[in-house]
């Protein structure tokens, strides 16, 4: 709370001084109707990022298959995700607690792809992938209090993050007030990435028995390895590029 509530009052001291990037885009902010309760939703959905890649790195560092995994650096993963969960609900809701609600009604921040019209295939996309990433939080966090930790089902369903962490990555990179536009925070936020990839790429690698164990496993863990590497030099060539001002997704409507 204390985090969201600094970042909310960053975010109206930018406005109140006429560099805040909501007020460079202010057109687009009055047209969609979004007005007092928009730093305080923006405040939110930062802060959910920051919990969330969090809970990545922590997720990720925990070894599969270790008993120290039921320890406290998986209470603490867990306790980020929830976190970041109830972030992301309050990003989606705030701002139908203004006084003029988003244009589009309920159906805008919490139905895939039933965006206004107007708002162009692009950005009801990119809306969308917020969207997704929301209820795939909710079907691969807290479902592991239904199912069981040690269930095969549930393991296989908490992969399922990576697509979530996905779509919530793109969201804010493409649809993010503070993010689309040049600047240190869309740098930060692709930089922030290459790291993560390539500790992804460390957990999936192939490890000594794997392949003894399960036919075929090493050349999986292999081949998951090599994607993500290629993920992170991906990344690493994107950040370089954005950083040099030789890229920027804009506002697309």
């Amino acid at each position: 709370m204390a985090l969201t509530w600094w970042i909310d009052a960053a975010l109206l001291h930018r406005v109140a001084d006429g560099s805040d990037h909501g007020v460079r885009l202010a057109a687009i902010l009055t047209y969609v109707g979004v007005t007092d309760s928009y730093t305080l939703a923006r405040a939110c959905g930062i802060t959910a990022m920051v919990f969330l890649y969090a809970a990545a790195v922590l997720g990720l560092s925990v070894s599969a298959g270790s008993r120290r995994g039921a320890g406290i650096p998986t209470f603490v993963h867990r306790g980020l995700g929830l976190v970041a969960l109830g972030l992301v609900a309050a990003h989606a809701i705030v701002p139908y607690l203004s006084v003029d609600p988003p244009y589009g009604g309920w159906q805008t921040g919490f139905v895939p792809f039933r965006q206004p019209v107007s708002w162009g295939i692009r950005a009801a996309s990119w809306e969308s992938l917020g969207i997704l990433s929301f209820y795939l939080m909710i079907v691969t966090g807290p479902t592991v209090y239904l199912i069981g930790h040690r269930r095969q089902f549930w393991v296989w369903l908490h992969r399922l993050t990576a697509v979530m962490y996905g779509f919530a990555v793109a969201h804010v990179f493409l649809l993010g007030t503070d993010f689309i536009v040049r600047g240190a925070a869309r740098d930060a936020v692709l930089g922030a990435q290459v790291p993560l990839l390539l500790l992804a790429g460390f957990r999936l690698a192939p490890r000594r028995g794997s392949s003894r164990r399960i036919i075929g496993g090493g050349a999986l863990r292999w081949a998951a390895a090599s994607v993500m590497a290629l993920a992170s030099a991906a990344m690493a060539a994107l950040t370089v590029a954005v950083a040099a001002g030789d890229y920027s997704p804009g506002m697309r409507l």
